[in-house]
């Protein structure tokens, strides 16, 4: 798995900006964080995750859709 810190990096409360068609909300990122679906870093009290990190993120989640059909 990649280091987000080699990636474009972003603040998670800016993360839902970097959705394409779809603003999740922060408490969103947050719960998908914390479930270790996307990924993040943390550094002192501010939490950072990647576009990169994003685009793996809805990857994986549009993966058994695609199987599917």
């Amino acid at each position: 798995m990649p280091s987000i810190f080699q990636e474009s990096v972003v603040p998670l409360c800016q993360a839902g900006a970097c959705f394409p068609g779809h603003r999740p909300s922060l408490a969103a990122l947050r719960v998908w964080a914390n479930d270790g679906q996307l990924e993040v870093a943390k550094i002192g009290s501010r939490i950072f995750t990647s576009r990169e990190a994003i685009v793996r993120f809805l990857e994986r989640c549009n993966e058994p859709a695609a199987a599917a059909v």
